[in-house]
């Protein structure tokens, strides 16, 4: 052989080696890059949830009607409808009933709700929710949406559907999921009234009509600095469980996992879940390492799911930028890995969310402008309902000020379509 094929050869061996060893590593330490393009509005779902309140939209006349909320976690239902998961939330009463969550709209298309917490009790007077929690379901074809609340109190309105037998503290919304079309578990957060978290409860729901079937506290949680239950996804034969804590200052990511057969005993036994501590699986939540990059900061809710990219499985993360000060974030971020424990890099802003900082709401005079500025916040992708390679997003808002908790405008969801090469 000549000597110069011969060291052609052994180039091209070692070129192929080289690239081998490159995917393999690239795959190793999570690095599955998307490409996404900038989120545009996606208006549809935007109208979907604009809702007056009984017989005015999309819900029957003669029952309690979702207005407003936060979070918007959402589960595909085995009928083919999605049920959507709000913290607090307002609530159109059927009769109306005085101060309820029932909207009314200006020559202008100004919304607004009425005061039902007068000074000295809110100064100024406000618009406050009464349920800390509800459920929406919005049916397949998406012409029809119902509510789920807890029984009216004697003033007439409506409460929180999820409420806690003992302590008395508010439920706010984790993460919901189905497992085998079987049973949905649902982490629920929760805070007192002067927002301290006290860890989390996990809820069992029928499938078919969402009525409770159990609920219990999750024990063993080695400190309250990790909100578990943020987020999860099912892979294969694991539940992946997500938390956000504070590190550094920064708002990082965390995740833990079990069986996903596991009853809903051993879920709620946090010390027989295995934690991610940056190399391998360990007993102990309190040995959980970060696994966003440790300079990023994200927001309270976020969601993880699982999409074939380009022909492989890969793991998008949807985030908001939060290492701008508090009324300050703007960003909507995608991070990307090739498994579920991340870690999750690639960091991409998909769309700066246009109602931060903003002073007006739609329908709102030119010459008016809101008390303070509005904030965004919670982001969450809605895969079921996604399409034509792109992910659906929503986020929230929410007023600073009580005298604009009237405008019901500044407090309910918004919806993207983030487009992603290779998204099927």
């Amino acid at each position: 052989m000549p000597i110069h094929e011969c060291f052609y050869r052994m180039r091209l061996c070692c070129f192929v080696f080289l690239t081998i060893v490159s995917l393999l590593s690239a795959t190793s330490f999570g690095q599955c890059p998307i490409s996404p393009s900038m989120g545009t509005k996606a208006e549809e779902w935007d109208a979907i949830f604009t809702q007056d309140g009984p017989g005015k939209g999309l819900q029957a006349a003669g029952a309690s009607a979702w207005t407003g909320g936060d979070s918007t976690y959402s589960v595909l239902l085995p009928n083919g409808d999605t049920a959507f998961f709000f913290s607090d939330s307002y609530i159109a009463e059927s009769p109306r009933t005085k101060g309820d969550g029932t909207v009314s709209r200006s020559a202008t298309g100004l919304r607004t709700t009425e005061i039902n917490c007068p000074s000295p009790i809110c100064d100024p007077p406000a618009s406050t929710f009464i349920a800390r929690n509800s459920i929406v379901v919005l049916d397949k074809s998406r012409t029809r949406m119902r509510l789920l609340a807890g029984p009216k109190s004697a003033n007439g309105l409506s409460s929180s559907y999820f409420k806690d037998p003992a302590d008395g503290l508010n439920f706010w919304m984790g993460d919901a999921i189905m497992l085998a079309k079987k049973r949905i578990f649902v982490f629920l957060h929760k805070f007192d009234s002067k927002l301290a978290f006290h860890g989390s409860t996990i809820a069992q729901l029928n499938p078919k009509s969402l009525a409770i079937e159990k609920q219990i506290d999750v024990t063993g949680f080695p400190s309250m600095d990790i909100h578990w239950g943020t987020a999860m996804i099912v892979d294969g034969a694991w539940l992946y469980i997500y938390g956000k804590g504070a590190r550094n200052g920064k708002k990082q990511v965390f995740v833990a996992r079990m069986k996903a057969n596991a009853s809903f005993d051993e879920l709620s036994a946090s010390a027989s879940w295995s934690a991610w501590n940056g190399k391998s699986w360990t007993s102990g939540l309190q040995n959980a390492e970060p696994i966003i990059p440790s300079n990023d900061s994200i927001s309270d809710e976020f969601n993880v799911v699982r999409a074939n990219i380009n022909g492989r499985p890969t793991f998008v993360f949807a985030g908001i930028d939060t290492t701008a000060a508090w009324g300050s974030w703007r960003d909507i971020t995608l991070y990307s890995s090739c498994s579920p424990q991340g870690p999750f890099t690639g960091k991409h802003v998909v769309y700066a969310m246009p109602e931060s900082n903003s002073f007006t709401v739609p329908g709102l005079a030119p010459d008016v402008k809101l008390k303070e500025h509005l904030v965004v916040y919670n982001p969450h992708i809605h895969k079921q309902l996604s399409d034509h390679g792109r992910l659906l997003i929503s986020y929230n808002l929410n007023r600073t000020h009580n005298a604009d908790t009237i405008y019901i405008d500044g407090y309910r969801p918004r919806f993207i379509y983030v487009p992603i090469a290779g998204l099927k």
